[in-house]
């Protein structure tokens, strides 16, 4: 029999306010945040830290007060700048070149002395040190102008990038808000622009406010907050095991009242150590429940909304029947669900596919099934799992309590 070498089973407790959404009626949308990928999320990609940015306002006439933000902070960095370091290239040009031109009877340049023209740019350097601090208060504002301007367009792309994969902006900003109200996400930064008179406010802090005019000129102005996950959900979320955990909690809460006739077990994100003819091979198993022969695959597009053509359709038949169909029938397993966040059509599209090429590679399956990418579906599929599941171990249980009780009336070993 298989081995199971590890799984994710101990990171559940993570995802318990979304088993609570799950339970109920009106908070169910928190859950379109397990079909964002977390790559899609990432600031910037490639960090490992998803983020999701909400936006309150229009965005009508906020891009020409970021241009002029712009413009007015290069045109205030442009003489500091000039301040700070002409001094010291005009001391450094004496030292390095001895006399100045004009008192110099050759135009030969002398040997460097490096100890000399430390100590004689130490002054300039001390000159330096004071006034760097006046200088800084003086491009404060003008750095801030720029930073404000520059968060702002950043934050906004991002919004676009995350709010085409598949979710309405709608329903994004109504996500954002319960999951902020379930205590999963918390904001980490803020930036307020006015349409009207490009006034702005940044704001670094778990709580930022709330304003939505311009205390300038009474203008709506437009917000762009940014939102980290809080504790584990950071890493849950960047490496996509939010969905399997969701799907093994939630079959383990729905097959609760199972365990009073035994335990049913569910493994999230299993690692099965299987002997092949030559050697031992590891398998992952995003939700893997051996006693029903069931292993279930979670696939989140970066963009599921990309039409199915027939290259992409054939490219992800191919992945999943060779990266995990084949691998985990090697594990025993005849029933295989694939979880994705793929629209109705395309999802049924895939699901012939799979089929077709099982099929011809004469793979022998009792289930295959794709689910797509609707909360709603997807709860349908668990309850109807679980309820199998419940009505199968209740049956076979009493199947075998029957057979003890027969076996010991014959005066057969239990």
């Amino acid at each position: 029999m298989p081995e199971i070498v590890k799984d994710s089973s101990s990171l559940e407790a993570a995802i318990a306010p979304f088993i609570d959404a799950a339970n109920t009626k009106n908070w169910k949308h928190a859950l379109n945040i397990l079909y964002l990928n977390g790559a899609v999320l990432e600031i910037p990609e490639g960090t490992g830290i998803p983020c999701l940015t909400s936006q309150n306002g229009l965005a009508e006439g906020v891009e020409e007060s970021i241009d002029l933000l712009v413009g007015r902070s290069q045109t205030k960095l442009l003489p500091i700048a000039i301040d700070f370091i002409r001094p010291l290239i005009l001391k450094l040009s004496k030292v390095t070149r001895g006399e100045p031109a004009e008192n110099a009877e050759s135009s030969e340049i002398p040997a460097i002395d490096l100890a000399k023209m430390i100590t004689n740019l130490m002054p300039e350097f001390e000159r330096l040190q004071e006034t760097t601090p006046k200088l800084f208060l003086r491009g404060a504002f003008s750095i801030s102008d720029l930073i404000a301007a520059g968060l702002f367009k950043t934050l906004a792309e991002m919004r676009t990038s995350q709010t085409s994969c598949g979710i309405k902006e709608a329903e994004y900003e109504r996500m954002i808000d319960a999951l902020s109200r379930l205590d999963v996400i918390q904001p980490i930064l803020q930036v307020s622009i006015c349409p009207k008179c490009a006034n702005y406010m940044l704001t670094v802090s778990a709580c930022p406010p709330s304003n939505t005019k311009c205390p300038k000129c009474g203008e709506n102005w437009t917000t762009q907050t940014i939102y980290m996950f809080k504790g584990q959900l950071s890493k849950i979320k960047a490496e996509n095991q939010d969905l399997p955990l969701f799907i093994s909690s939630y079959l383990k809460q729905k097959t609760s009242f199972s365990t009073i006739f035994g335990e049913i077990r569910i493994y999230p994100n299993a690692h099965i150590e299987i002997q092949t003819t030559t050697n031992k091979e590891t398998v992952e198993i995003d939700v893997y429940i051996p006693d029903f022969k069931i292993g279930i695959e979670c696939k989140t597009q970066t963009d599921p909304t990309t039409p199915m053509t027939t290259d992409r359709l054939g490219g992800m038949t191919g992945d999943i029947v060779n990266k995990h169909i084949k691998k985990y029938v090697k594990t025993g397993i005849e029933n295989i669900f694939i979880v994705t966040n793929l629209p109705q059509a395309q999802a049924q599209k895939l699901e012939t596919a799979l089929k077709a090429s099982i099929e011809d590679q004469r793979i022998a399956l009792k289930a295959l099934q794709v689910i797509p990418g609707n909360i709603e579906t997807l709860l349908q599929f668990m309850d109807k799992l679980a309820n199998k599941i419940t009505k199968r171990t209740s049956k076979l249980l009493t199947t075998e309590e029957s057979k003890t009780e027969e076996a010991e009336e014959i005066g057969e070993p239990s």
